[in-house]
């Protein structure tokens, strides 16, 4: 997989206690893995796929949850 640098993410909910909620956040993954989290101008990050998501949803990974509890997030959302 290589690294990804998602970047742009306005609001980050990271389920850490140190971290907590993360705004203006970048992710840096390697090898499948999150090695680094922060806030501002995003690391360099030689050689990575970068991804803007400044215009998208991002969600801790809900694993082993029960399958419906992501429509919690588009109740009385119009269409």
């Amino acid at each position: 997989m290589g690294k990804v640098l998602l970047h742009g993410i306005r609001h980050l909910v990271t389920m850490d206690e140190k971290l907590g909620e993360v705004r203006d956040a970048w992710v840096l993954i390697e090898d499948k893995e999150i090695r680094s989290v922060g806030s501002g101008p995003p690391p360099a990050a030689r050689g990575a796929k970068k991804i803007d998501l400044s215009r998208h949803l991002v969600t801790p990974g809900f694993v082993n949850c029960h399958h419906h509890f992501y429509q919690t997030l588009t109740r009385n959302v119009p269409a």
